[in-house]
């Protein structure tokens, strides 16, 4: 994945990467956005994996560092 990002487009946006054995992908979100991973459709990211709960992390950007909350 060596997609370039301009310096502006990172200091606006969250980039959140998610591996796998299958790959990674690669998502930006706003910074003031709460970025939600599980299994539920309704998930910003989704995975089908029965080992992450439907709504498992909600992963946020916070006054310069990151913000990792369990929702399971």
């Amino acid at each position: 994945m060596n997609e370039e990002i301009s310096a502006r487009e990172f200091e606006e946006r969250l980039f959140l990467t998610v591996q796998s054995a299958n790959g990674s992908i690669r998502r930006s979100f706003p910074r003031d956005f709460s970025v939600l991973v599980g299994r539920d459709d309704a998930c910003h990211v989704c995975t089908p994996s029965k080992a992450v709960s439907r709504r498992h992390v909600s992963v946020r950007l916070e006054s310069g560092g990151i913000s990792v909350s369990d929702d399971s």
